[in-house]
């Protein structure tokens, strides 16, 4: 696929999964006001929808119903959000903004911020529970896809990546210390967004493996990326970043051979896989498009 078919693509499927969340958020006038108001501020307030885009094309491989497969996308979106909220908590990264606007917390109180991230979570496993069988999606599937997610955010996934970067703060962080924070705290979502289109799909298990290596790879390309423009628009502080390891072309390297690992796990899923295959690649020259820096030659 070329690059302006992977936009356009990423467009289509991210207005799909926008229009969805905005049905599937309660109404921010049904009491609780406050807290239904903080949940669709911390949703519907931008955001690249990546996650989503990837659980959507992993369904596309396999049979999927395409309103069971937005439920699962929006599922894992919510996880996503939720972990925003509570990373840019006081307690733990400390961050005023998001996206360019006032982070949760700052926009409805701390406290209304850790209750507006955990009704975000519990929605996402209660639309997974009732929704997907709703639409189309067997028992045995929605169960496979409650397990992939409670994998992807708990102590061995996100939160045990919130744990292990909290423990690192102001301490020198070995390099394979800092890979275990990138594949809990980020590519474990990446993982878990393909392996859930997998399953909701009916794809089998040497699909899946494969998929789960693709998200792995993804998910640590990505996180290299977003350090290094975590570091360009931020004085390093304690916050763990791969850019107090490596220089920026080393990590502009890494980040590169992670995309095609990525992309070469793909071409093994077959012909109907070309967006899997180039978005990994198209993600990066995008970072560097937006640096003003020439991609290479991918």
């Amino acid at each position: 696929m070329r690059g302006d078919e992977i936009a356009a693509t990423v467009q289509r499927w991210s207005k799909m999964v926008n229009d969805a969340l905005d049905q599937l958020l309660p109404p921010e006038r049904e009491v609780p006001v406050a807290l239904h108001r903080a949940m669709r501020y911390a949703v519907l307030q931008g955001g690249g929808r990546i996650r989503p885009v990837l659980v959507l094309a992993a369904a596309s491989l396999g049979d999927a119903p395409e309103g069971a497969a937005v439920v699962g996308a929006c599922a894992l979106e919510l996880v996503h959000a939720y972990s925003l909220v509570h990373d840019d908590l006081p307690c733990m990264d400390d961050s005023d903004y998001r996206r360019g606007l006032p982070s949760c917390h700052r926009a409805f109180g701390e406290g209304m911020a850790v209750l507006a991230g955990t009704a975000l979570l519990s929605l996402s496993f209660q639309l997974c529970a009732k929704q997907l069988v709703e639409r189309g999606i067997s028992p045995q599937r929605a169960l496979g896809v409650l397990v992939e997610l409670g994998r992807a955010c708990g102590s061995r996934g996100v939160m045990g990546g919130q744990a292990l970067d909290l423990q690192a703060r102001g301490r020198p962080v070995s390099a394979d210390m800092m890979e275990l924070m990138h594949r809990l705290k980020t590519a474990r979502l990446f993982e878990a967004a393909v392996v859930i289109g997998a399953e909701l799909g009916g794809l089998d298990e040497g699909a899946r493996a494969a998929l789960r290596e693709y998200g792995h790879r993804l998910g640590m390309g990505y996180q290299t990326l977003d350090d290094l423009e975590d570091w360009r628009e931020e004085a390093p502080g304690e916050e763990p970043n791969l850019r107090a390891l490596y220089s920026e072309e080393q990590c502009w390297d890494r980040a590169r051979s992670w995309m095609e690992q990525a992309a070469e796990r793909a071409r093994t899923l077959g012909k109907g896989a070309e967006f899997l295959v180039t978005f990994p690649l198209w993600l990066y020259r995008r970072a560097r498009a937006r640096r003003g820096e020439p991609s290479g030659a991918v």
